[in-house]
């Protein structure tokens, strides 16, 4: 079911479902204290790096793995309504002001384009648009001829979030460094590659890009699957963003965009069990994440929408692809062999862990709204699974880690917690869908 036209932020559903009021409670407070445990003020320190960039930015996590600011972490965060405008604004400033004026290029072959958005940002302001490094000078490599391509859609959903979502349409307008936020906006769309023919991201080995930074320790070429949904969702927000500022000629060429690019995903990507492949060259293992992705923002038409909703019910309820309310990139079935999920991996992954089997929180809501088009019951089932899992293994039990991780697998592998978007994507799938009562977005 495409939804068109239907405003980018306010869409929400309900599939005969609610969840626990206790559980709802309980899930709105852990997202509020990995927020704060996340929370970098200005002038504060997590490990070496002090935050010097003049007002507070969320690291990934509330250890010190991950001491830089993550565009794609934050963005999937925003619509758990627990980020406040001011917060939103400087991480906006600081993304737009680190765009690249001109392309960048690196000793070991990796070019960064010009007007590319980077994949985290070091608390001294000092872009980094790789991933695997806090090194501004040894960047690239074995992650990549050219840097993720999420990074340039995440910015634009994190301002439609801001200008739509919240309503401040003057930010379009704002300047940056001399450039209007609209038309940073517009230039970082354009600075992913697309194939020609169907306006899907694309790549090939010799300038091979991260697809979607969750797994940018998987070699994936050709049309890109989840690349490719953002920048759907991207060209629907620019739309609306575009008839917000009175450009109404620039608003239907988004619209256009966006439709013949969610023309495309389903002939291109969707497998004869309903799956959504990752892409069509290297590691084009059916991606779970991404079919559900697809289904909950209402990027596929019809049938091809049904299929996938089963094909995500199967995986988790009969396939043994979701664990602990968590779930893996990959349904275990469909894995590229017994020892790797994906056919090829940037460095060594033992199957079962991290990116190579592991299961995530990330998707969780997502997978639960998919699920729930097939069987309601079941769905609420999975999501209190989650945070069931949440309650035993709470952060605050015994801080500083715990629960959400940022993956676990059985039985007692747990990687980096708490993990900000562990909770706050989950969060807020479960208000799109209607399963928790809206409340109020922070003051700004």
């Amino acid at each position: 079911m495409r939804h068109g036209a239907v405003p980018f932020i306010l869409m929400v559903f309900n599939f005969s479902g609610t969840m626990r009021p206790e559980s709802a409670q309980f899930l709105q407070s852990l997202a509020s204290d990995v927020a704060k445990v996340c929370r970098v003020e200005n002038g504060g320190a997590t490990g070496l790096w002090v935050n010097i960039t003049g007002g507070p930015l969320f690291k990934p996590s509330g250890q010190d793995a991950y001491p830089a600011f993550w565009i794609r972490d934050l963005a999937l965060s925003v619509e758990s309504g627990l980020f406040t405008l001011s917060e939103l604004c400087h991480a906006l400033v600081l993304i737009a002001s680190t765009q690249t004026a001109v392309p960048l290029r690196f000793p070991n072959g990796s070019v960064v384009p010009q007007n590319a958005i980077a994949d985290h940002i070091l608390f001294d302001g000092t872009p980094i648009f790789f991933p695997g490094t806090f090194n501004p000078g040894d960047q690239g490599g074995v992650w990549g001829v050219q840097p993720p391509f999420d990074n340039a859609f995440f910015f634009i959903l994190l301002a439609a979030h801001a200008v739509l979502g919240l309503g401040h349409a003057h930010l379009l307008s704002e300047p940056i460094a001399g450039v209007p936020l609209l038309d940073r906006l517009e230039t970082a769309f354009f600075s992913v590659p697309t194939d020609a023919k169907t306006e899907l991201v694309f790549c090939t080995d010799p300038d091979r890009g991260v697809n979607f930074g969750f797994m940018d320790a998987v070699c994936q070429t050709g049309l890109l699957l989840f690349a490719s949904l953002l920048r759907a969702r991207a060209a629907r927000a620019l739309r609306e963003m575009a008839a917000l500022a009175g450009d109404t000629s620039r608003s239907f060429a988004y619209q256009c965009l966006s439709e013949e690019i969610e023309t495309r995903l389903g002939p291109v990507f969707q497998q004869a069990d309903g799956g959504l492949r990752a892409s069509t060259g290297r590691s084009g293992q059916p991606d779970l994440w991404g079919t559900a992705y697809a289904v909950h923002y209402g990027l596929l038409d019809g049938e091809r929408e049904t299929a996938a909703a089963q094909f995500v019910a199967r995986s988790c309820l009969l396939e043994g692809a979701a664990w602990k309310g968590q779930i893996r990139h990959v349904p275990p079935r469909q894995d590229f062999s017994e020892q790797s999920a994906w056919e090829s991996t940037v460095v060594p992954m033992p199957v079962g862990t991290y990116q190579n089997g592991a299961f995530w929180a990330v998707p969780s809501g997502w997978v639960c709204d998919a699920i729930a088009r097939v069987d309601g019951k079941a769905a609420q089932t999975l999501a209190e699974e989650l945070i069931a899992h949440f309650m035993e293994e709470d952060f605050r039990r015994d801080p500083p880690q715990g629960a959400p991780w940022q993956c676990v697998h059985p039985p007692d592998y747990r990687k980096e917690g708490p993990y900000l978007a562990g909770v706050m994507a989950p969060l807020g799938a479960f208000r799109r869908m209607g399963w928790i009562e809206p409340f109020l977005s922070p003051a700004s």
